[in-house]
């Protein structure tokens, strides 16, 4: 097995911000990169582009506009990896979470980039435990998210991360479905 290395220039240049609509293209090119690595793999996921999506883009850019979308930047203005952190739930599987009264927040548009993958290994770790930590200062007790009930790998990812599956949903129509949560210490 060969050992991945973190790119010292990457690491040292690494930087998160909360981008607004106007700079939304930051977080859509992680998002379609991810997208079309999705499609090469087979997984049945997303769309092969968020941005031809005007609804998600649309939506994405409302939640840039309140501060829900991060993106990490790196050697520059190179965006790596996006995340979106809201206090919304998707509703279609609102009925599917435990302790449905609990504060929490909720991951969407989670995307690392394979330029992102190559230079920093462990980069999606580190940008959940990023989430968490917003999600606490929020005051949230729970980071949750939903995922593609059928995308085995993504789900073991989240449980190696400190995620519990806490069910699926089968909504007709939706790949995802399968829910995870996290309790923030």
């Amino acid at each position: 097995m060969t050992a991945t290395m973190t790119n010292p220039a990457a690491e040292k240049s690494l930087h998160v911000e909360a981008v607004d609509s106007e700079m939304i293209e930051y977080a859509l090119g992680p998002l379609d990169a991810a997208a079309r690595w999705l499609a090469d793999c087979g997984i049945e996921q997303w769309p092969m582009s968020f941005t031809e999506s005007p609804k998600r883009t649309d939506w994405l850019k409302e939640q840039a506009d309140l501060g829900n979308v991060l993106v990490w930047f790196a050697l520059g203005t190179n965006p790596v990896a996006t995340l979106t952190l809201t206090p919304w739930q998707d509703p279609d599987f609102a009925a599917g979470w435990p302790q449905r009264d609990a504060f929490a927040q909720y991951v969407a548009r989670f995307a690392v980039a394979s330029l992102g993958r190559r230079l920093l290994p462990g980069l999606g770790a580190r940008m959940l435990d990023h989430a968490a930590t917003i999600a606490a200062q929020r005051g949230a007790r729970v980071l949750r998210l939903d995922c593609a009930k059928r995308n085995d790998r993504l789900q073991r990812y989240y449980l190696d991360h400190g995620f519990e599956h806490v069910g699926t949903v089968e909504v007709p129509g939706r790949k995802s479905g399968a829910l995870f949560e996290r309790v923030i210490p």
